[in-house]
């Protein structure tokens, strides 16, 4: 590791610590794919070489990943550049999109879209998984292209890499995953509570349209009875269909309102 840099040359982070690159402390693997149109190329899950593509981090969060939505068949493998590399290794997507991440849990290959790192003993798995996440925006901004933003293999060998002593990146990965399953469990009782607010919107509003919502107020102030019409009954004018002109650059007296401006149930 010869351009380590010490934690003085790199601002505040504790003195034990080094900054070093991903191409220092890590061999870097590029992936391959074989010839897409050839279904021979490729076999059922478990029924060949595992392979991932960036498609299978598409949505995935768990750390650790076995293989992906199908495996490259013996011919497949041998006709890609694509190579077999050990477990505990770190998948980083560098294409479509750049970015996601993920720990080999055992041998496997990948397409080209990845850029996999095979990390020394001296690196534990956990914590550069972390480490790769908290640079996702910098890596991001490292990719080149038209049609999609890819980050070469040059460029992935720069990417800092801050090494805390081994002992030390342990407790940081443990701690880790203990917060972000706090996160997830937070995340599963928020979208619990939204749905039951969901539930009780409709609740309170099927109560206020049956008069349940008013029953108490109506048996004190009021002896009518509610009667059941249809909309034409009370509305001033048929419905009509409406009228989408094109609209212009410049602002005028006129607003037209799409389907998408009420989605919300409010408008400005």
């Amino acid at each position: 590791m010869s351009n380590v840099r010490h934690s003085h040359e790199h601002g505040n982070i504790p003195r034990a610590w080094v900054v070093t690159s991903i191409g220092e402390i890590s061999d870097v693997v590029a992936g391959g794919t074989p010839r897409a149109n050839n279904p021979e190329n490729f076999v059922e899950p478990g029924a060949g070489v595992a392979w991932l593509t960036p498609a299978d981090l598409s949505g995935y969060t768990e750390k650790y990943i076995s293989r992906g939505a199908r495996d490259l068949s013996k011919s497949g493998y041998e006709s890609s550049s694509a190579k077999l590399i050990p477990a505990g290794s770190l998948l980083f997507s560098s294409r479509a999109p750049i970015g996601y991440v993920a720990i080999a849990s055992n041998e496997l290959s990948t397409s080209q879209g990845f850029k996999s790192f095979v990390f020394p003993t001296e690196v534990n798995s956990s914590y550069a998984y972390y480490f790769l996440r908290s640079i996702r925006d910098f890596a991001e901004s490292q990719g080149t292209g038209t049609t999609f933003k890819e980050v070469s293999i040059s460029i992935v060998k720069t990417f800092p890499f801050i090494l805390p002593p081994l002992a030390e990146q342990k407790v940081i990965a443990d701690k880790l995953d203990f917060l972000m399953s706090q996160v997830e469990t937070t995340k599963t009782r928020l979208e619990r509570i939204l749905q039951i607010l969901k539930h009780f919107r409709q609740v309170v509003l099927s109560a206020a349209m049956n008069g349940k919502l008013t029953d108490d107020w109506r048996k004190k102030n009021s002896s009518e009875k509610w009667k059941s019409v249809t909309l034409l009954d009370v509305i001033e004018s048929k419905p009509r269909n409406g009228y989408s002109p094109k609209g212009v650059d410049y602002k005028t007296a006129i607003k037209n309102l799409t389907l998408s401006a009420v989605t919300k149930g409010y408008f400005l």
